[in-house]
């Protein structure tokens, strides 16, 4: 991986990072997203697994070994898997029972 792709991809894990931290502690979403986040909890859990995810990728650049770096970013791509899946469930509406 060049480090063109690498360097952007660990900027934006980082900041990823950063806003799901925020949004976990304390709930605090973008102004844009307001209306369809239902759950700022889960949707922070999601910010911070996809930026381990980018982070991840980007630290794959690192490994010399090919066996190795197939096995951090098959990693990194269940990390972003699970954060999507919670992205969307974050979005669904609660239950009323």
């Amino acid at each position: 991986m060049s480090s063109y792709i690498a360097i952007p991809g660990a900027v934006l894990g980082i900041a990823l990072a950063i806003y799901g931290t925020a949004a976990l502690r304390s709930g605090w979403i973008l102004p844009w997203l307001r209306g369809q986040v239902v759950r700022p909890a889960l949707y922070g859990s999601s910010q911070l697994l996809m930026g381990a995810a980018l982070l991840t990728h980007a630290g794959s650049a690192l490994a010399g070994d090919a066996g190795v770096r197939a096995t951090v970013s098959l990693l990194g791509a269940g990390l972003l898997l699970a954060g999507v899946g919670l992205l969307f469930a974050s979005q669904l509406a609660r239950s009323r029972r």
